[in-house]
């Protein structure tokens, strides 16, 4: 089971997350260089011969979303408060602050990565998408617009979303039963985990 930390967070270092200016810098770097250093954790993983999963909430769940997304060894994702359409997260993101619209080059890196145009569910591959709906930190109408573009592309036993009434940008004890009986059933955890 793979848990994201963040570039800079916890004991990788510290950014003033909640500061707006900061955040707009450094999301997209932090989430695109966590995506890219999970896969040497991912290998080593598969080296265990263990199913793997993933879980993360907020930026983690960005994380998850993309470590899923570029790599078919990892079996299951729970993302949480997240989202799985990066570009347009992105644009609400900007659309809220008042900022200009993405450059080519800003697209470009995000669409590189972004779930949505990357993800290819295969039979084993599982995606759990939990999200409060009254979220104020990341709007739950980019995962509802991923969830529009995937339906009707045959993916509807391996892809969940649930939609928690009167939840803020947080997790509740639904979720995490939730989350803990998704990754039994498509990661099969046993004991020892």
């Amino acid at each position: 089971m793979i848990i994201p930390e963040l570039p800079y967070h916890g004991e990788r270092g510290n950014l003033s997350y909640f500061d707006k200016v900061i955040l707009q810098q450094y999301f997209w770097p932090v989430v695109i260089q966590a995506v890219e250093e999970a896969g040497s954790i991912v290998a080593e993983i598969l080296n265990a011969d263990s199913p793997i999963g993933i879980i993360g909430n907020s930026a983690g769940g960005f994380i998850a979303g993309g470590v899923s997304a570029s790599n078919l060894d990892v079996k299951s994702a729970v993302i949480t408060n997240a989202s799985c359409a990066w570009l347009r997260s992105e644009e609400i993101f900007r659309e809220n602050d008042g900022r200009s619209p993405m450059s080519a080059l800003e697209v470009g890196n995000i669409m590189k990565y972004d779930p949505l145009f990357n993800i290819n569910f295969s039979d084993d591959q599982a995606l759990l998408l939990l999200h409060g709906r009254e979220d104020t930190t990341i709007s739950i109408e980019s995962q509802r617009y991923f969830m529009e573009r995937m339906s009707g592309k045959g993916n509807q036993k391996s892809l969940k979303f649930v939609e928690y009434e009167g939840v803020n940008h947080q997790i509740t004890l639904g979720m995490l039963q939730e989350a803990k009986e998704w990754l039994e059933k498509h990661v099969m955890l046993n004991d020892n985990v």
